[in-house]
C-alpha cells in the first residue's frame, strides 16, 4: 500500500520493519504473536505488515501503545510486581 499523496509506503513487511528498528525479524513476529510489543502489526493476506507511522513514533522515543493499550492487557500477560 502506498500513500497517494507522497508515494511512500504506508506499511512495511516484517524484514524491512525489523531493519528499521535494528531488531531481528523474529522479535517482531514474537511481538505480534504474544501481543507484548510496543507496536502491533496489521495482517494482509495472513502476512504481517507494520505501519510506517507506528514505526516513526517508536523511533522518536515514545511508545505507540500508550497507557490505554497497556490497560487492555489480560491479567495473565501483565508484568509481575515486586512484593515488599
Amino acid at each position: 500500500m502506498k500513500n497517494l499523496e507522497t508515494g511512500l509506503p504506508e506499511v512495511l513487511p516484517t524484514d524491512a520493519a525489523a531493519a528499521a528498528l535494528n531488531r531481528a525479524p523474529q522479535t517482531l513476529r514474537k511481538w505480534a504473536c504474544l501481543e507484548t510489543g510496543p507496536i502491533r502489526p496489521i495482517r494482509i493476506n495472513r502476512r504481517l505488515a507494520w505501519r510506517v507511522d507506528d514505526l516513526r513514533v517508536l523511533l522518536d522515543g515514545s511508545s505507540a501503545a500508550g497507557p490505554a493499550r497497556q490497560a487492555r492487557r489480560s491479567p495473565s500477560r501483565q508484568r509481575p510486581r515486586d512484593v515488599v
